[in-house]
């Protein structure tokens, strides 16, 4: 089957974007963290009968410094232009109180 590039205004259910600091590929799964507060907000957003679909973008380091050649501590706030389409299946809270998505990836968009 080949891995189809998808516009993300061509998905049926509604779309929401989530930022995510290492690659998700279709057909893998992920547990994605959230805050407290962000995962309040995702509970409102969403129906527990809606099949939640969401595209998963990755952040892109920062380049080392040219002079020290010393790496950057924090990602940049630039996004690669590719992400997943993710199908959620599980937002739930741990015992330990952190918050996390469980998500599956079904096709690439842009």
């Amino acid at each position: 089957m080949e891995d189809a590039l998808l516009s993300a205004a061509s998905i049926p259910s509604p779309l929401l974007i989530f930022i995510h600091s290492s690659p998700l590929f279709p057909n893998t799964r992920a547990r994605l963290p959230l805050s407290s507060a962000a995962f309040e907000e995702f509970l409102q957003l969403v129906d527990s009968t809606t099949a939640v679909r969401m595209g998963v973008f990755c952040r892109k380091h920062a380049q080392p410094d040219k002079d020290t050649h010393r790496k950057a501590d924090k990602p940049t706030m630039d996004f690669y232009a590719i992400g997943t389409i993710c199908r959620v299946f599980r937002a739930a809270r741990g015992s330990d109180g952190a918050c996390f998505l469980e998500v599956e990836g079904l096709a690439r968009c842009e």
